[in-house]
């Protein structure tokens, strides 16, 4: 049910997330991964409730640190892959920490 729940701290800390500042300014704060995770394992009571909320969140973290991997054609066509795929990862990190913005809100 959950895919992050057997996630290392280690191996979210690892992951480098491009455009804090954008985030940083968007959101008042940087995007922390080992934060989303553990805000994820608070709310599905350590991953065994399910909770739509943490689980749509957990699918984005999942995709955050578990990246497909793609093959290269030519080196214009794999810049072309990165900056989509960078964009693709930055929507996800806004999605995800407007959700936990949400969650914590509407605990308040």
């Amino acid at each position: 049910m959950y895919k992050t729940a057997d996630i290392t701290l280690d191996a979210l800390k690892a992951v480098k997330i491009n455009n804090q500042r954008e985030i940083l300014r968007l959101l008042g704060s940087k995007l922390s991964l080992v934060t989303a995770w553990e805000e994820v394992k608070r709310v599905s009571n350590n991953f065994t409730k399910k909770v739509t909320e943490a689980i749509q969140a957990d699918t984005l973290l999942y995709e955050l640190v578990q990246p497909e991997k793609g093959t290269s054609v030519t080196e214009t066509k794999d810049q072309a892959r990165i900056r989509i795929r960078e964009r693709e990862r930055l929507r996800k990190i806004k999605i995800l920490a407007l959700e936990l913005e949400m969650s914590n809100t509407l605990k308040k």
